[in-house]
Order: structure tokens, then sequence, then C-alpha cells
């Protein structure tokens, strides 16, 4: 379980071929919660759920080994994570006692979205995220304005949703420290982010439509 709100963007150390179809991502963190990781522990990496199955210490920061399958490959931006260089959002799973400072984050991807329009307003940018055919269905009925939503494990709110014929655009504002913490700043209009629609959203969704 996370919260959505990233502790920080590690950089892929390497990204491997593992077995007909996988893959194995090698990812530095510095982040003083991950002194803490231990082998089979879960990190949310862009938002999916993965579970540690190596460490090692490296200066002053962690290289954290993950193993990617092919089903979580197809259903996530995990793929595109071919190289070194790659920044991704990192989260350490909820601790009994944290604080809840985001919403309920399962680390469960249902869909994978495109960038739209991205536009600065003073120290703002006003921001899209476009929903289409598969990831349109699994996603669009969760979606209400003021609602959240996890976009590359990021907890963000909805400032308005657009159901178009063939499309749902969603749009939303990042502040300057989101900006700042998170790699958003650096995508451009049509590059893939994974999407979690709000938990609590599917449960009321399901037993609204229930009929036993």
């Amino acid at each position: 379980m996370f919260t959505g709100l990233v502790l920080e963007c590690g950089v892929c150390v390497s990204a491997t071929l593992t077995g007909a179809s996988g893959r194995r991502l090698r990812l530095r963190a510095t982040h003083e919660r991950f002194r803490s990781v231990r082998l089979g522990d879960s990190i949310a990496v862009n938002g999916a759920c993965l579970t540690v199955v190596g460490i090692e210490a490296h200066g002053s920061g962690f290289d954290l080994d993950f193993d990617v399958s092919e089903e979580t490959l197809a259903r996530t931006n995990l793929a595109e994570i071919s190289g070194p260089g790659a920044r991704v959002h990192l989260e350490a799973s909820l601790r009994l006692g944290d604080e809840m400072g985001g919403h309920v984050v399962t680390g469960h991807v249902d869909a994978r979205g495109r960038i739209g329009q991205s536009r600065p307003q003073g120290d703002y940018v006003l921001w899209e995220v476009v929903l289409e055919g598969e990831a349109r269905r699994r996603v669009a009925p969760y979606l209400v304005e003021k609602g959240s939503w996890a976009v590359d494990g990021v907890s963000l709110t909805v400032n308005e949703v657009l159901d178009e014929p063939d499309r749902t655009i969603v749009r939303m504002t990042l502040i300057p420290h989101t900006l700042v913490v998170t790699r958003f700043g650096g995508l451009a209009p049509g590059a893939l982010v994974n999407v979690e629609a709000d938990l609590l959203a599917k449960y009321a969704t399901r037993a609204l439509r229930f009929k036993p």
C-alpha cells in the first residue's frame, strides 16, 4: 500500500533481459527511507508495485534490483526504461503509523495514458493526460472533478474530466513542488504514463452496479 507521495526520482543503472521476455531493473536511490529496505519489500516504481530482489550499497545511495514480468511490461511504461540514466518515481510501501498524506494507492497500475497539452501558468503548469481505448474503459468511469488518482505513482487532484466521443481528457495543475520532485517537467506530449484510479471509487462503482 502506498500514498502517492513519491520520495525521490531514482535513476536507472541498468536494464537487462531475463528469460524470454522479462527484465531486471537496477535503480539507484538516495533517500534515507531506503536504508531500511530489505529483500522482498515492495517499492512503487512509476506507480507499479515491484519486489526488491537485490540490494547493494553504493556510495551515498543504494542500488535496488527488481524483476519485471512480461505482464507488468505490457501494462506499464516500465518497458521504456531500456538503459542507464532514465528517471523513475520511487516510493517505499506504507508502514503502520506512517502519515497518510496523499490517497490510498495500491501500486496496481490500471492502464497507460498519454501526456496531452502542457501549458505554463505562472509558476504552475496546466497538464493533461489523455485516455483512449482500453485505458479509457478501465479508468475513466472512476474519475471525478476534485477527486484523486495516481499518475506514475504520484497522487494528483483532478481539475476537470472531459469525455469526448473517442477519448477522455483529464486536466490537472502541477504545483512548483511537484515539478521539482518528479520527472513530469521533462515529459513531452505523447509520453506514456502509468495511471491508477482511486480504489474507493472502484468499490463504490462496483457496489452500485452489482445486481445479485
